[in-house]
């Protein structure tokens, strides 16, 4: 009954604000919601009518995964990034790797060691969590790759061409 309330609550205060674009990211106690304008604003499930942090990003977010106390991002712009969860509130945290896709990246998967990003090139590309490219993959996918599932043993993408890869 109380998530519903919370769900409420913050309904009427996206209302105040410009329109949320979609990446909405769940994690233990808070959330965090990307706005169009290129904001991103963390709320604490229990308390969700008052924003924890507001960040101005010159990016509109696509993807987002949390790993390692980092947020990691992919934009409409191709940019791949993340955001130290420490001090997230201070921009000069956010860091972006050097630019691989060209294309928007509509998704991203992190785990204690590797970043995927995937997006409208039909790239998947394999990262450090230090932004270092360790493999691109150009040929698993012939459209837009708009979903990656990835944990320690096995990482599963999903595109418009309706592939899945194992």
């Amino acid at each position: 009954m109380s998530l519903k309330l919370g769900v409420k609550k913050l309904n009427a205060s996206m209302r105040k604000r410009k329109r949320f674009h979609s990446p909405v990211f769940i994690m233990i106690g808070s959330f965090f919601v990307s706005f169009w304008s290129g904001k991103l604003v963390a709320y604490n499930i229990h308390k969700p009518d008052k924003a924890m942090f507001s960040l101005d990003l010159d990016h509109v977010m696509y993807s987002m995964s949390i790993s390692s106390n980092f947020l990691y991002f992919g934009t409409a712009d191709g940019t791949v990034g993340r955001l130290s969860l420490e001090t997230p509130y201070l921009a000069d945290n956010v860091f972006e790797f050097k630019q691989q896709h060209s294309g928007s990246v509509y998704c991203v998967a992190a785990n204690k060691s590797t970043l995927v990003s995937g997006g409208s090139d039909s790239k998947v590309i394999f990262w450090t969590l230090q932004g270092e490219v360790r493999l691109v993959d150009h040929l698993s996918h012939v459209g837009v790759v708009r979903h990656i599932f990835l944990n320690e043993w096995i990482m599963v993408t999903a595109g418009d061409a309706h592939v899945i890869v194992i």
